[in-house]
């Protein structure tokens, strides 16, 4: 499993703050050719205004990020378990 993550910083507001989780599978042909976005998901936290991120803070959007990682590796797990090669070994022995 091809798994990429990207975290983006979203802009602050005046008493949150947030980081955006992009989860990439290159083994997902049910959802096309390539590199498909599985995770999209925006984290928040509530912070006083002004101050920056605290270390409570950064250890609860890591805690957040990799539950949802996590979760998707499960899913991702239980697909190939049902599937395995079946969905191959099917297509290829499909005549035109």
């Amino acid at each position: 499993m091809g798994l990429t993550k990207t975290i983006i910083p979203m802009r602050p507001t005046e008493n949150e703050i947030r980081i955006t989780l992009i989860l990439k599978d290159d083994e997902r042909p049910d959802l096309g050719a390539g590199m498909q976005i599985v995770i999209d998901k925006t984290f928040t936290e509530n912070v006083p205004s002004g101050e920056v991120m605290s270390e409570k803070t950064e250890k609860e959007f890591t805690i957040k990020a990799q539950k949802a990682i996590d979760y998707y590796k499960t899913i991702r797990s239980r697909y190939e378990a049902v599937y395995g090669d079946k969905i191959s070994k099917i297509d290829s022995a499909l005549k035109l």
